[in-house]
């Protein structure tokens, strides 16, 4: 029988595994098949908002055309495994899955927004990192409570601590 706790754990493990599964599809469509609709775009603005000159802009287009290769695949196979994760370890509620989603996003959440911020790029900062900031906080927000700790842990915890 689902409690009214289960069913908000599972919609929240649910929107957490099928958001991953959308971005991944989602920066495969925008970076790796049509670059053209929004990637390229975006690069323009970036060369624009940078205040590169027009003669380098063509040299940032080519090594950013590039650079969506390496940089979307990184994408894609970091949300493919939340996505795993999310349908696994977190649906299991390991505590250490969700310390490792909330731990690595926010690594990345903070460097990429310093540097959003310290080159004055708002854009990516309002309309990526935030919005990829809240598909991760708020599932984790909402089932935080319901993770048990690790056994595995704790054990390492108590041997080396003395602890018997």
């Amino acid at each position: 029988m689902n409690t009214e706790e289960d069913k908000q754990f599972d919609f929240w493990q649910k929107w957490l595994y099928y958001s991953s599964l959308l971005i991944a599809a989602g920066v495969l469509f925008i970076f790796i098949l049509f670059p053209g609709l929004l990637y390229i775009p975006y690069v323009r603005f970036l060369a624009e908002s940078l205040q590169l000159p027009y003669d380098a802009q063509e040299a940032a287009m080519n090594f950013m055309l590039f650079f969506r290769g390496p940089f979307g695949a990184t994408l894609i196979c970091a949300y493919l495994m939340l996505a795993w994760i999310s349908s696994h370890a977190f649906k299991r509620k390991d505590a250490w899955a969700r310390n490792a989603i909330a731990g690595a996003f926010s690594v990345w959440f903070i460097i990429d927004s310093l540097f959003c911020m310290y080159y004055g790029i708002w854009f990516q900062l309002y309309a990526i990192n935030l919005l990829s900031f809240l598909q991760k906080a708020l599932p984790l927000g909402f089932t935080w409570k319901y993770f048990k700790s690790s056994e595995f842990l704790d054990d390492k915890f108590k041997y080396y601590h003395g602890v018997k």
